[in-house]
């Protein structure tokens, strides 16, 4: 089984409240109360781990309460995690559900900064872990502290091992994708803003032409997805499901499966339409990157290639 570094240097303890109706300005009390340990990079390894196919480590800082509650979170889990601990408690996020709108709102609290001497703990630890890992995925936005030429450099000492590198990420990336990024997994709207481009196609192709990517691979919500490789572009249908109630952690639980396959030797298209039925699969709990295998498997055959 395939050995998966996840870099998420942006952890989160996220509690999930559900509310029948949330009314702003007014009082509201929720029905239901969950919290578990979260943010992109803890995302990806449990979507991960349900898949079944790759062994993930995620690689965070976490500091306070709250990263103890992350680790005890993740050790009931069974995710294996390699902690930098930090001065600063990491941030909680909460996840507000409405019922009779169907609707989750996303607060986010801000990060804590990571010290000079915390970064290069991260560095020192993920190169020594990199030594032994099959691939690396680095997820989501760096906490202050973390120096714009971070991802550059995780993905240079992948690069140097011949170990392929998973970025879901897209601000100030340039650097990173240079430095020898296997696939770039974002939504459109990040393509977008990357790129400048108004259509997926054309954004994929302006990151194909720009940078050594081999795959780049677009979600855009319950529309279409787009994979682009050297050879050529694919459009992916996203089926269609009525009991949708949480959509965190969807793309996280997409990358976790897409690269998954990937490494076990499966074809880029087939590899990505895997991934979203995954994270389709997840929209139907109530936890951030949770599904029933059987369930996504099952969506497969919704799936069409355009």
């Amino acid at each position: 089984m395939k050995q998966i570094l996840v870099c998420g240097l942006n952890p989160a303890w996220q509690k999930t409240l559900q509310f029948e109706k949330l009314t702003l300005n007014e009082v509201n009390r929720a029905g239901t109360f969950r919290q578990i340990a979260s943010g992109k990079g803890i995302n990806f390894a449990r979507a991960a781990v349900q898949w079944g196919k790759c062994s993930p480590s995620v690689l965070h800082p976490l500091g306070g309460v709250t990263g103890k509650q992350i680790m005890e979170s993740m050790a009931a889990e069974k995710l294996d995690s390699v902690t930098i601990t930090t001065k600063s408690a990491t941030r909680t996020c909460c996840t507000l559900m409405c019922n009779s709108e169907g609707t989750a709102t996303e607060i986010i609290e801000p990060s804590g900064e990571i010290s000079p001497e915390e970064y290069e703990n991260i560095m020192t630890v993920a190169g020594l872990e990199l030594s032994s890992a099959d691939a690396l995925a680095i997820c989501g936005t760096r906490p202050p502290g973390i120096p714009d030429h971070c991802y550059r450099d995780l993905t240079a000492m992948a690069a140097k091992l011949g170990k392929p590198v998973l970025l879901d990420a897209y601000k100030g990336i340039g650097d990173a994708l240079l430095a020898g990024v296997t696939i770039l997994k974002i939504n459109r709207g990040e393509l977008a803003a990357m790129t400048g481009k108004s259509t997926i196609e054309d954004g994929i192709r302006a990151c194909l032409e720009t940078y050594p990517l081999e795959v780049a691979a677009i979600t855009d919500g319950k529309d279409r997805a787009v994979i682009g490789t050297r050879e050529k572009i694919t459009g992916i249908t996203v089926p269609r499901i009525g009991n949708a109630i949480n959509p965190i952690g969807a793309g996280d639980t997409c990358s976790a499966v897409f690269f998954s396959e990937y490494l076990s030797g499966t074809a880029p298209e087939e590899a990505f339409a895997c991934g979203i039925c995954a994270a389709t699969a997840s929209c139907m709990t109530d936890t951030p990157a949770m599904y029933d295998r059987d369930i996504a498997l099952s969506l497969r055959k919704e799936i069409k290639f355009l």
